[in-house]
């Protein structure tokens, strides 16, 4: 799509993207490279140690934050925009809400961003209290309970099973248990 056809608030979308997106390379790469230097990927007696799990899913980050890293730069540059072109993103904020755009009411999406922030350090920050599996649990419902408010049953599901499966991942599995908090669990 050319400049010609983007909105100014499509633009300006897509500048976000593209800066998230690198953000989230740039940690995945981080993350993969601090697990490949700190931890080790097999223990004493030969069974996965603990640099196993961050380097295969560091790897996996790098591969889809590439991929959409990738995507996002070509939709830039279909919009004939370029990526520091500040001016514009700051100029754009107050643009028009209507239209028949691929990215209608996007401009409201700094609070949905605001809102995941704040449920993951509340996770964080509960995990130890709480223990890993409540935790968890918790924060499936919250953040399901905003983003997919008209599914409250599969919200639950999803709540619960995520976290079991977890759960059996790493206690049974990999024998790498999640905290225990309060409550024994």
């Amino acid at each position: 799509m050319g400049s010609h056809h983007a909105t100014p608030q499509t633009r300006v979308v897509r500048q976000m993207r593209l800066w998230f997106s690198l953000f989230l390379f740039l940690m995945s790469t981080a993350y993969f490279v601090y697990g490949l230097n700190t931890l080790s990927f097999v223990t004493n007696i030969g069974r996965p140690g603990p640099g196993y799990f961050p380097a295969m899913v560091g790897g996996l980050l790098i591969l889809f934050t590439s991929v959409n890293l990738f995507k996002d730069i070509i939709a830039i540059r279909r919009s004939e925009l370029h990526p520091f072109q500040f001016a514009a993103i700051l100029a754009s904020w107050q643009v028009h809400r209507g239209g028949n755009d691929e990215y209608e009411g996007e401009a409201d999406r700094p609070i949905d961003v605001a809102l995941v922030v704040f449920c993951l350090a509340l996770l964080i920050g509960s995990i130890t209290f709480l223990g890993g599996l409540l935790s968890m649990t918790l924060f499936m419902v919250a953040l399901l309970s905003i983003f997919n408010r008209k599914k409250v049953v599969m919200n639950v599901v999803y709540s619960i099973t995520l976290p079991v499966l977890l759960y059996l991942l790493f206690d049974v599995l990999l024998n790498a248990s999640l905290p225990r908090g309060v409550f024994g669990i």
